[in-house]
């Protein structure tokens, strides 16, 4: 009897020190599934975050492109405008050297009048 009450004795000490790492062991579980679902609140919100970045960036991204094919336009038009001012320039020393070219002649022309001028004047002073 002795036996089998120190057998038994000797077994419920077993079952409460299993039961005391069984206890250790299931707070070490509901510790980490604590940790485990925190972790994965935190990749969750980083991924969010992540996320909206990303979104913000795409948009910035697109402004610009905006922007550069706004500006590549002013650039077309300028370069337009340019070329346009370049033949206005072109035509208007044309005829600045053909006004000159007449000026020329009419100096000319009108130094051969006066030159007959004083030649008829003396001419009736003389007679």
């Amino acid at each position: 009897k002795k036996e089998l009450a120190d057998a038994t004795a000797q077994y419920k000490k077993k079952i409460r020190a299993q039961q005391v790492d069984l206890q250790a062991n299931e707070t070490l579980i509901a510790d980490l599934q604590a940790q485990n679902r925190q972790q994965k609140e935190v990749a969750s919100n980083m991924e969010a975050n992540a996320d909206r970045v990303k979104a913000e960036l795409e948009n910035k991204l697109k402004a610009l492109e905006q922007e550069l094919g706004t500006e590549k336009g002013r650039k077309n038009n300028l370069a337009s405008l340019l070329g346009e001012s370049k033949g206005n320039i072109d035509t208007l020393d044309q005829r600045n050297k053909e006004l000159q070219h007449q000026v020329e002649s009419l100096e000319s022309s009108e130094k051969a009048v006066e030159y007959q001028l004083d030649v008829t004047k003396k001419e009736l002073a003389d007679a």
